[in-house]
């Protein structure tokens, strides 16, 4: 039962981060040049307009949830 629970945390924790990181890659890969090429104004208007959208709970979830589980599993790992 310990060793399952394990092996799902793990799992959780891993597509977590691998989404999460999946996110990071787009956006620096796509959305910051694109906005680059924007003019100053519109850069700055579309950049609040996607810090409004990615606050979300769906995002915020996978965000943090990774982190903490993460977080505990390293912590299970210093006293295994």
């Amino acid at each position: 039962m310990k060793h399952n629970a394990l092996y799902a945390a793990t799992l959780l924790s891993e597509l977590g981060c691998g989404l999460i990181a999946g996110v990071f890659f787009w956006c620096s890969s796509f959305v910051i040049k694109a906005l680059g090429k924007l003019p100053p104004t519109q850069d700055i208007a579309a950049m609040r307009s996607i810090n409004v959208e990615l606050i979300n709970r769906w995002f915020m979830s996978v965000f943090f949830g990774a982190a903490t589980i993460s977080l505990v599993l390293a912590i299970l790992s210093v006293f295994r």
